[in-house]
């Protein structure tokens, strides 16, 4: 049928949009919806180079005056949420193996759950994030970080942490809440301070510039993982999936943070031994 034609005898195009070139080669039409996902990626990427470009600095700024005062010799950072997504970003660049996040959003009130179906919950969202991240093992304190105007989300995150160190057997570690607040929030963080649960709060004093960025929300769509509301048993804490643009934000971050120089302690260790990894 196909005589005189070559490699052209052995296609057949069918209905469905199948091309076959064999019984073991099948090739398929990019579908509407992959066609979508493609140009959404395409979108993202340059958004977030865009936005790399802007949000840098001030992360920069941010992340490395938390450093100095909390030194990841001593600490281990967690950003709880999305608000802290471009910090941590920074955080993960500059210093490998420091900082994870954990999805956590305000509890809905009207959620009843028994003591015990919240510590199993508890237990289940500390495991994934910090223990199966070595976070433990590290013997290192722990900062949970976040933008707050009053406190009590950070703040309910910490008294969980807390409870889960001492369940696992790991209460030396400690759990400290670190708040990222404007000028105008910053007495509702001290009245908080000021409460048996509030012992272990710290505040980070942010500019007007750069509370806008978390106020406005718009470092949250790049958030390493969606909200969590912990008691919503309809969630599952295992099948919590990553956000991709979390990596592209990273990815972008890591790139400036190379041309800028990166960071001198490890640029001198590069020189000195430039065959190691």
């Amino acid at each position: 049928m196909f005589k005189g034609f070559g490699f052209l005898s052995r296609i057949l195009i069918v209905t469905a949009g199948l091309i076959f070139f064999s019984p073991s080669v099948i090739l398929r039409a990019e579908t509407e919806e992959e066609r979508l996902l493609q140009n959404q990626k395409k979108a993202d990427q340059m958004f977030a180079k865009e936005h790399a470009k802007s949000w840098y600095p001030g992360m920069k700024e941010i992340a490395e005056e938390v450093v100095k005062k909390y030194p990841p010799s001593e600490y281990v950072y967690v950003g709880v949420g999305r608000s802290p997504a471009a910090v941590t970003a920074y955080l993960k660049e500059a210093y490998p193996g420091s900082t994870v996040n954990v999805p956590f959003s305000r509890p809905n009130q009207t959620n009843v759950l028994t003591k015990e179906e919240l510590q199993v919950r508890v237990r289940a969202l500390f495991d994934r994030f910090l223990k199966n991240e070595g976070v433990l093992n590290q013997g290192k304190k722990i900062l949970l970080i976040d933008y707050s105007f009053h406190g009590q989300s950070l703040n309910l995150v910490n008294q969980f942490l807390n409870w889960y160190l001492k369940d696992q057997g790991h209460e030396e570690l400690k759990g400290y809440a670190l708040a990222m607040v404007g000028s105008g929030d910053v007495r509702n963080i001290e009245r908080l301070q000021r409460t048996a649960s509030g012992q272990n709060f710290k505040i980070f004093h942010l500019n007007h510039e750069q509370k806008w960025g978390f106020f406005s929300s718009q470092y949250d769509p790049w958030a390493e993982y969606p909200s969590l509301d912990i008691t919503d048993r309809s969630l599952s804490i295992e099948s919590i999936k990553k956000n991709p643009r979390y990596e592209l934000l990273r990815h972008e971050f890591a790139q400036i943070y190379e041309q800028s120089g990166g960071n001198p302690c490890l640029s001198v260790l590069k020189t000195m031994f430039p065959h190691s990894k």
